[in-house]
C-alpha cells in the first residue's frame, strides 16, 4: 500500500464519552479558545461495544460538508469510492494545493468512532479558531481527510455478507501476515489482498495524491500513543507541517 518514500503514522486516541443509549441535548467541547458545539439530536441505539459515538456517521459527514461549504470548499469534497452497502466514501481536501500532501483517515474499524469525533473537532479548530498555528498549517500543507472509511457499520468489520472484513488487515502490503482467514472473525483479512471497496478507496487516495505522511486515527485499547515507521528518506516529522 505504501511506497518506501512515504512516512506512515498511526495516531491512537482515547476519548471518553458514554458508550451506549440515547443522548439528548447539545454536546459542547472546548479546544483552546474555540467552542465546538454540536446541534441537538437524539442518538439512536448503537451496539454497546461502540466506543462512545456522539453522533451517527451520517450526522458527522453532514457536519463536514457544512464546514466545507461555509468556507467555500465544496469543490474540494471528493468521492473516493463507495462502501459495500453503496455509501459514498468521501475525502475532504483543504490547505495549499501546491504543497505536500498529508492524508488523514478515521474509522477503519467501524466501532471506533471516537477518532471521527476528534478529527471533526480538529478541523473546526483549523478553520474557525483563528489560531496562528492553525493558519500556518493550512498555508503550508495540503490536508486530505477521510473521516469515515468503514461507513456502513458500528462494528469492527465491514458489511461484507457472510462475515465482515477487518479493513486494517485487508491492505495489499503485508497481507496475510496479520489477521486470520476465518470469515466471521473480527480479524478476518478478507478473501484476497485489497478485496474490499473501502480498502480500494484508500488505495486510490494514495495512488492519485501521493501523500508523504499518512495518519490513521484509531481508538487504542492499550492507551494513547504515536507510532512512526520511517522509510529512510524522512526520519522525523517534516517541520513544515507544524
Amino acid at each position: 500500500m505504501l511506497k518506501k518514500a512515504w512516512t506512515f503514522f498511526i495516531f491512537a486516541v482515547v476519548f471518553l464519552t458514554p458508550a451506549s443509549g440515547a443522548f439528548e441535548g447539545s454536546v459542547v467541547q472546548t479546544i483552546g479558545s474555540i467552542r465546538y458545539e454540536a446541534y441537538t439530536y437524539t442518538r439512536p441505539p448503537i451496539p454497546s461495544d461502540t466506543y462512545g459515538a456522539w453522533r451517527t456517521k451520517d450526522q458527522r459527514i453532514e457536519l463536514w460538508k457544512d464546514l466545507w461549504n461555509v468556507h467555500g470548499l465544496s469543490n474540494r469534497i471528493l468521492k473516493l469510492g463507495t462502501s459495500v452497502q453503496g455509501r459514498d466514501i468521501l475525502m475532504f481536501d483543504c490547505g495549499n494545493v501546491s504543497s505536500n500532501v498529508m492524508l488523514i483517515d478515521a474509522e477503519l474499524h467501524g466501532n471506533e468512532d471516537h477518532p471521527g469525533e476528534v478529527l471533526l473537532m480538529f478541523v473546526y479548530w483549523l478553520f474557525e479558531s483563528g489560531d496562528s498555528i492553525a493558519q500556518r498549517i493550512l498555508q503550508k500543507n495540503r490536508l486530505m481527510f477521510v473521516p469515515s472509511v468503514d461507513i456502513d457499520k458500528f462494528e469492527r468489520v465491514n458489511a461484507r455478507a457472510g462475515g465482515g472484513v477487518n479493513l486494517n488487515r485487508n491492505f495489499e502490503y503485508g497481507w496475510g501476515q496479520s489477521g486470520d482467514n476465518q470469515p466471521g472473525s473480527d480479524d478476518y483479512r478478507g478473501p484476497s489482498a485489497g478485496s474490499e471497496p473501502e480498502t480500494q478507496a484508500i488505495r486510490k487516495a494514495f495512488i492519485e495524491y501521493q501523500p508523504i505522511v499518512y495518519v490513521s486515527s484509531c481508538r487504542c485499547v492499550h492507551g494513547p500513543g504515536l507510532w512512526k515507521l520511517n522509510s529512510g528518506k524522512r526520519d522525523s516529522w517534516p517541520g513544515y507541517i507544524l
